[in-house]
């Protein structure tokens, strides 16, 4: 069987998700702010492949350091190693 596309892996990756009910630290009010942020930087910015923006809301928004580094390697668990593949690749299963 040949490699599969980014597509074929992403929606691998949900029906993953699904079928464990994968629950997530962060609340969708939170997911959807988070969104909302790095849309805007990114369109202020291109993505430099960092996830400079995505750490700068994290320390923003979240309090408890045991919090923040759980979202961090969610956030890594998921695809997401730069502020765009956050956008691309995490938190699907919210539908935002």
């Amino acid at each position: 069987m040949g490699e599969m596309t980014k597509n074929q892996k992403k929606e691998a990756l949900r029906a993953w998700r699904q079928k464990e009910k994968k629950s997530y630290c962060l609340e969708q009010e939170e997911v959807e702010e988070l969104f909302e942020y790095l849309e805007e930087a990114l369109q202020a910015e291109e993505c430099d492949h960092s996830l400079k923006n995505t750490e700068q809301w994290i320390l923003d928004n979240i309090d408890d350091e045991e919090r923040r580094d759980q979202v961090r390697r969610e956030i890594k668990e998921d695809g997401g190693y730069c502020d765009c593949e956050v956008l691309g690749n995490c938190y699907e299963e919210y539908d935002i």
